[in-house]
């Protein structure tokens, strides 16, 4: 025996390099297909569960500032807060500073600011006054992230969009009575007496 005997492979018949390329083209495509689909039809149920997750927090925060601010009132008199100090003043009635901030307001580095203002025609009035005081916004999501910031709802800030599915876009407020309610839009005479 002295020739060497090689053994071949039986050449499979249809099978080239091409198409192993292009099987693996055909897999590539097939999987980024399927992942756009499921984008498609996730990514806006995540976005709307974060933005409700968002207006919650806000919620949250606006009613602890509500209890705060029903604290203040018994205990001064059923007296609201000076504008000029609402955010002083209601830190020592189990309203943090963290309960100043909303999730969607913009980001500050200092922590010495409030999402939220006050609404002026309310300040230092007793509750008596109010013909509504349910319906009398006193503190409100606010484009001015200013501590101690207020004004008449001028800067009421409509901050929480949900899709077009959602159930809600607008912005937060506490009213005289210490409720929260979320609102797509306010009149600094809401509440008042004529």
């Amino acid at each position: 025996m002295s020739e060497a005997t090689t053994h071949r492979l039986p050449a499979r018949r249809g099978a080239t390099p091409k198409d192993a390329v292009t099987g693996l083209f055909l897999l590539m495509l097939i999987t980024a297909g399927l992942i756009a689909v499921y984008a498609y039809v996730g990514l806006p149920k995540r976005i709307s569960r974060v933005a409700r997750g968002a207006a919650t927090r806000c919620s949250s925060n606006m009613r602890a500032m509500g209890l705060g601010m029903g604290i203040y009132v018994d205990d001064w008199d059923r007296t609201l807060p000076l504008a000029e100090n609402w955010c002083d003043a209601l830190a020592g009635y189990q309203v943090a500073p963290l309960h100043h901030d909303c999730p969607l307001g913009p980001a500050t580095a200092d922590g010495a600011s409030s999402d939220y203002s006050f609404n002026t025609r309310n300040a230092a009035r007793p509750l008596a006054d109010f013909r509504f005081a349910y319906q009398a916004p006193v503190i409100f999501e606010s484009t001015n992230s200013e501590w101690n910031s207020y004004d008449e709802l001028t800067s009421f800030s409509l901050r929480h969009k949900l899709s077009a599915a959602g159930t809600f876009a607008g912005g937060q407020a506490v009213y005289a009575d210490g409720h929260a309610e979320a609102k797509s839009q306010m009149n600094a005479t809401d509440g008042q007496r004529p």
